[in-house]
This record gives structure tokens, sequence and C-alpha cells, in this order.
């Protein structure tokens, strides 16, 4: 039965049946599987314990061969995500960019900005990182009860990749992770088709058109009128 007091709890429950990605669904329904979890409080400053805490956590990750979910504890509002991704770009090891031209997703209205978030790893690769929280700008597969960064920060180590895709990314991402044992080359390819179809019934959801950013390549997505502040620095 899921501790509906404890974060990361809900947060695995979550991925186990609203994401809409087979893969997260499989690892986050193991408690032990292949996640580093992390909970932390809405960092104030690029030099807070929070911000120390991801960084330890994300590194940690990488050393042991899983993906990483920091959970924040306490951010349910606009401005607690501004705050947050305001806070993670003053520091070094963090990049946050719009998402324009070319790399915008297709046919999403004005109404919604989407950026790329990215972590520097040990390497000195960048490693891209997905947003999920309570926030109406966001898709609705990514509408998570508590705000969580997930990301692989490790190498590129999935054998399988080559075979269900040629696109290459400049970041490293989720599809890098290296496979359990028991997930072969065929199940492989069985989880990346339900996944991607899954994501694609999202995105034909005219009702919600941030859907459209239903892309690895999104972070996370604003409002335009929170962007407006967003870009400014007026959080």
């Amino acid at each position: 039965m899921t501790d509906l007091s404890d974060p990361v709890e809900v947060v695995r429950r979550f991925l186990k049946g609203g994401s809409g990605c087979q893969f997260a669904a499989r690892f986050a329904a193991q408690a032990d599987g292949p996640i580093f979890w992390a909970q932390v409080g809405i960092p104030q400053s690029a030099s807070d314990d929070a911000i120390v805490a991801i960084d330890s956590a994300f590194n940690e990750a990488a050393k042991e061969r899983c993906a990483v979910g920091i959970v924040f504890q306490s951010a349910a509002t606009e401005d607690d995500l501004l705050q947050v991704i305001d806070t993670l770009r003053a520091h070094p090891r963090w990049r946050v960019r719009e998402l324009v031209g070319q790399d915008r997703p297709p046919d999403l209205t004005d109404a919604f900005t989407p950026y790329a978030l990215e972590w520097r790893t040990e390497a000195g690769d960048y490693a891209s990182v997905m947003m999920m929280g309570p926030f109406l700008s966001f898709p609705v597969h990514r509408r998570c009860p508590y705000l969580t960064l997930m990301t692989w920060t490790g190498t590129r180590a999935n054998p399988f990749l080559s075979s269900v895709t040629s696109k290459t990314s400049d970041a490293i991402g989720f599809v890098d992770m290296p496979m359990p044992e028991s997930i072969d080359e065929a199940r492989h390819k069985a989880f990346w088709d339900g996944s991607r179809e899954a994501a694609k019934q999202l995105r034909l959801h005219q009702h919600v058109p941030q859907n459209k950013a239903a892309r690895p390549s999104v972070g996370f997505c604003l409002s335009a009128q929170a962007a407006a502040r967003f870009n400014v620095g007026d959080v």
C-alpha cells in the first residue's frame, strides 16, 4: 500500500500509472529499482543546501548507474516553480534555455513557452533533465503531485538504442540508460514503441494544447505570463 505521506512514494505511484512511459512505470514499480531518490526543500540561492543535495544525488546516481529523481516537498505554486528554476540557472552546472525555432515543438501555441533544462555531468557532458509537477502549463503526463526533477546522469550506455532510433542528441537523456538483465532487445523495443504511442496519443488531445510539449527535449513548459516574468528575472 502506498504511503501517501511520503512524497517519493506518491511520485513513484504516479510514474507507475500516469506518466505514459513504460520504462518509468517498470522502474518505479520496484522499491529498489534503478532510480536514486532524494527529497529537498525549495532552494533560495545557488549555494543553498538543496542545490548541494541535488548535485550530490546526481553524482551518486551516475556512480550507481541508475536514474535519479529529486522531489521538492513543498513546491506547489507557479511562484515556487519559478524560484526553483531561477535558482538552478544561477548555478554553473545548470543550463536553462528557451526552445525556439526548429527546437520548439511544432504546433505548440504561443500561450506556452518550452525550455530545455540541462545539468553538466562530471565528464563535462550535459544531461537533459525532465520536470514534473502540479502545474497546468505542463503536459498532462507530467502533472505529478510534487515538483520533481528526473534524469539520467551517466554515460551513453543503452545497448539497444540504435535499434529503435537513428536520432541523436547533444545532451544525454533517459534513452541512454543501461537496461537491466530482465529487458532484452525485443522487450526494449516493445516498451519503446508503447511509450512513443502513449506520448503521441497525449499530443493529439487538442483541448490540452500544452501536450504538444510532450517531448524528451522539453525540460519544462511555462505559461506565456510566467515565461515573461522568468525571462526578465522577475521571480
